[in-house]
C-alpha cells in the first residue's frame, strides 16, 4: 500500500497567432504505507520511482505551408527530480 497526494498546473499562452509558450509543474508526496521489497522500499519512504517535482516548458509554432498544409516547429524541455 501507499499513499500521495500533490498538485499539478499547467498554462499555455499564445503570444501571436501560431506561436504559443507552455509550461507545467506537478509536486508529488508519494509514500509507502506498508514494506515493498520487491521494489526496493520499506514503509515510510517514498514511493520508488516517483518524483518528487517535475517541470516542463514549450514553444510551438504553427504556420501554413500551403493552402492544405500546415507546418509545426517546436520544442520542449523538461525536468524530473
Amino acid at each position: 500500500d501507499a499513499s500521495s497526494r500533490g498538485v499539478e498546473a499547467a498554462a499555455s499562452f499564445s503570444l501571436t497567432p501560431g506561436f504559443t509558450l507552455g509550461a507545467s509543474a506537478a509536486f508529488t508526496d508519494a509514500q509507502l504505507e506498508d514494506d515493498a521489497l520487491p521494489a526496493g522500499g520499506v514503509a515510510g519512504e517514498r514511493l520508488p520511482n516517483t518524483p518528487r517535482f517535475s517541470g516542463a516548458l514549450q514553444a510551438d509554432y504553427r504556420f501554413a505551408i500551403n493552402g492544405q498544409i500546415e507546418g509545426v516547429l517546436g520544442g520542449s524541455v523538461r525536468y524530473t527530480g
